[in-house]
């Protein structure tokens, strides 16, 4: 911190190990009061620290790591979730009674989500055309075809 002049406010100019900890409270939701209590700081004090601009970024820092490390994780969940979810669309399919407007619906939201949905107006190519081919082709295939083309459009290794 800086030394008081001219009845100014000390600053922060560097941060600290003490500073980064208060820092992950600020993160984690933490009051100024609560930390203030942890700290064994003033609120005033508290206050200049966490209004301290290098403060402010290292919060900023923080939180994009939380982020950052929260999106890492729900992509590993979604992936090791995504062979069951293959399984299911497949039992759906598959059981009696479902009609073919839904099985059509399903495996066109599969093909989309794959990078072969609607070709937007101007992107190259007849979208009518592209559309009717692809209706043609999930018309024709078996069931276990259309399974085994969308584990090799995800990538996903088959079981």
């Amino acid at each position: 911190m800086g030394r008081h002049s001219e009845g100014k406010t000390p600053t922060i100019r560097a941060l600290y190990p003490r500073h980064r900890s208060i820092a992950r409270y600020v993160v984690a939701g933490a009051t100024a009061g609560e930390i203030s209590d942890i700290f064994g700081l003033t609120p005033g004090q508290v206050t200049r620290i966490i209004n301290a601009p290098c403060f402010l970024e290292e919060c900023n820092r923080l939180r994009n790591r939380v982020d950052d490390e929260i999106i890492a994780d729900i992509r590993a969940d979604l992936a090791s979730l995504a062979p069951r979810a293959v399984e299911v669309l497949d039992e759906q399919m598959n059981y009696p009674g479902v009609p073919e407007a839904i099985k059509q619906k399903a495996a066109f939201d599969v093909l989309d989500r794959c990078g072969y949905g609607d070709k937007k107006p101007g992107a190259g190519g007849a979208k009518h055309l592209t559309l009717i081919k692809v209706e043609q082709n999930i018309k024709n295939d078996s069931i276990e075809t259309i399974k085994d083309d969308v584990l090799d459009l995800v990538a996903l290794p088959e079981e």
